[in-house]
């Protein structure tokens, strides 16, 4: 096992910069408000037989990208938050659909020492897996 001094050094890996939670990008108050209370509603009442996973879809320019870094800032309030990635067609290349495993280990890592310790050994046992971009190998590791 590898103590967190002898740590990996995660900025080796692939981490789409800007693609994760930022505050500028939120709704303006009193906007959205119906569908930011539903969709705190069912995060906060997440049980068996609720859907894990919420599909947020539209047609361009209707706010999706707002209304996800609102949910995300209003969950990293409620101290829940361990990591967020938004796609932005205006940044193509620099946020890659490759990155987003290994950008949400490395901001999991970051707050939790227990992930930290597992995404050094991980890494440590399987080094490709800090370059690949190869999404299915990503999740496997």
């Amino acid at each position: 096992m590898y103590g967190l001094g002898k740590d990996l050094n995660f900025t080796s890996m692939e981490y789409a910069a800007g693609a994760g939670l930022n505050t500028s990008k939120c709704c303006l108050p009193g906007t959205r408000d119906d569908v930011l209370s539903e969709i705190k509603s069912w995060v906060c009442n997440m049980g068996k037989d609720m859907q894990h996973v919420l599909w947020l879809s539209s047609t361009a320019g209707k706010g999706k990208l707002a209304i996800a870094h609102t949910i995300a800032n209003w969950y990293h309030v409620q101290g829940g938050l361990g990591a967020c990635f938004c796609f932005d067609c205006t940044h193509g290349a620099d946020h890659c659909h490759e990155k987003i495993f290994t950008m949400i280990a490395c901001d999991l890592a970051d707050c939790d020492p227990t992930m930290c310790r597992a995404l050094v050994c991980t890494a440590h046992d399987h080094n490709e897996l800090r370059h690949t971009t190869d999404i299915a190998r990503q999740w496997q590791g």
